[in-house]
């Protein structure tokens, strides 16, 4: 009964929590609040009220792996919206997590393999990004930083594409699975 018990609570809370990142469940059966009488029939046990425990995802990335991929965000899309910024993090981690890309975010935004996919890294703006990134106070550069940290943490917006750049309907038609987030295209 006590597996059915904790099946059901972790079936609720992943209904209402409807994310990755609940890593442990822990129902409570044994406080006069939360107790369950042993004839509840699982068809209202959707009525039961059970606490749930969520462990926050342990920081997995560095300092530096944040700096740099949230100066790269502001470099690249500080004018454009959260969900727009999360795309452009998604995009370098994408590429870092591809065995043909460098394995590295310093890596990836350095990248010349193919061309220069971050011309940031090679105009200046970037390096003024790195420079600001100790006294980071606007809101655009706030919802940088979060932006990173929600990506390196595995929120990811737009799927497992690795390239971006301005909107165009050329680039629309020619790349028919795409994803349009503000001024860019996500393909």
């Amino acid at each position: 009964m006590k597996t059915k018990k904790l099946l059901i609570c972790m079936l609720v809370a992943a209904l209402l929590f409807n994310t990755n990142y609940i890593n442990a469940f822990a129902a409570e059966t044994n406080t006069t609040e939360n107790s369950i009488n042993k004839d509840t029939s699982v068809a209202n046990a959707s009525t039961v009220k059970a606490k749930v425990t969520v462990k926050s995802k342990k920081k997995s990335y560095t300092s530096a792996q944040l700096k740099y991929l949230a100066c790269l965000i502001q470099a690249e899309a500080g004018n454009q919206s959260y969900t727009g910024k999360l795309a452009v993090a998604n995009v370098v981690l994408n590429r870092v997590k591809n065995k043909a890309y460098p394995s590295s975010i310093k890596g990836v935004i350095y990248d010349r393999k193919w061309s220069v996919q971050f011309t940031v890294a090679y105009n200046g703006r970037l390096s003024k990004e790195l420079k600001k990134f100790s006294h980071y106070s606007t809101k655009a550069q706030k919802l940088s930083v979060k932006a990173a940290k929600e990506a390196l943490e595995g929120n990811n917006n737009i799927g497992s594409y690795k390239h971006f750049t301005v909107y165009s309907k050329y680039l629309a038609r020619k790349h028919a699975n795409h994803k349009k987030i503000g001024a860019h295209i996500f393909f």
